[in-house]
C-alpha cells in the first residue's frame, strides 16, 4: 500500500518538533531510526514505522569490508605528516564509523523507497545543529527521493553555555598557549591541546 507522505526522523530532536506540529505535517507517517524517538512517539501514542520494518538478513551485507576499504583508501590518498607520523590515522575511527552510517542509510532509504512509493517525504533540519552526525540520514535522503523530498526548517532553542565550563575552556587556551610559547622549533615535540584520548596512538 502506497503511503501519500513520509516523515523521516533520526534523532530526539526531530521528534520533538514532529509532536510539537503534528497537525502541520497532515497524514504523514513517521518513520524513526533510534530509540529515543520512538521512546517519544511510543509515549505520545503516536502510530509510526521503524527501519527495522525495512531490514532484511542481507540489507547491509558488505558494508563493512566496503566501509574498510574506502577509509585505507582515503587515509593513503590525504597524508597529514609531522615528523614522519601520520597525523590523519587519528581521525581513522571517526571516518570508518562515519562512512558505515552514511552507506547503511544508503541501503535503508532505497528499500523505504521501493517499499512505500511515497509521493511526498519530509525531513527536519535543525538550523542551530552543527553535528554532521545527527543528521546525515536528512541529507542522504536529498539523493534518494530527489524532488519528492521537503525539507522543513526548525530552531532548537540555543543551550546556554555554563559558566564554568567557559572559564575552564578559556584557562586550557591560555596554558596552550603558554606551552607553545615554550616549545622550541627545535626540539622533536608535538603539543597536544584536548583530550589525551583523541592521541593514545602516538603517545
Amino acid at each position: 500500500m502506497e503511503n501519500k507522505k513520509i516523515i523521516l526522523i533520526e534523532n530526539k530532536s526531530q521528534a520533538k518538533e514532529y509532536l510539537k506540529n503534528k497537525e502541520k505535517f497532515e497524514n504523514a507517517v513517521p518513520i524513526t531510526f533510534d530509540f529515543p524517538s520512538e521512546e517519544l512517539l511510543l509515549n505520545a501514542h503516536v502510530k509510526f514505522k521503524t527501519e527495522e520494518e525495512y531490514e532484511t538478513e542481507t540489507i547491509y551485507k558488505g558494508i563493512y569490508d566496503l566501509s574498510l576499504k574506502n577509509t585505507k583508501e582515503i587515509c593513503e590518498k590525504i597524508k597529514i605528516n609531522y615528523r614522519g607520523i601520520d597525523l590523519f590515522q587519528l581521525f581513522y575511527m571517526d571516518l570508518f564509523k562515519f562512512l558505515g552510517i552514511v552507506k547503511r542509510y544508503l541501503k535503508i532509504l532505497e528499500k523505504i523507497k521501493k517499499t512505500e512509493s511515497p509521493k511526498e517525504v519530509i525531513t527536519l533540519r535543525n538550523k542551530y545543529n552543527s553535528n554532521i552526525n545527527e543528521e546525515i540520514c536528512s541529507k542522504i535522503a536529498k539523493k534518494i527521493f530527489e524532488k519528492k523530498l521537503k525539507v522543513v526548517n526548525y530552531k532548537t532553542s540555543l543551550k546556554k553555555e555554563n559558566p564554568l565550563i567557559k572559564t575552564v575552556g578559556k584557562m586550557q587556551k591560555i596554558f596552550s598557549n603558554l606551552q607553545l610559547a615554550q616549545t622550541n622549533s627545535s626540539h622533536n615535540k608535538i603539543l597536544f591541546s584536548g583530550s589525551k584520548s583523541l592521541f593514545e596512538t602516538l603517545i
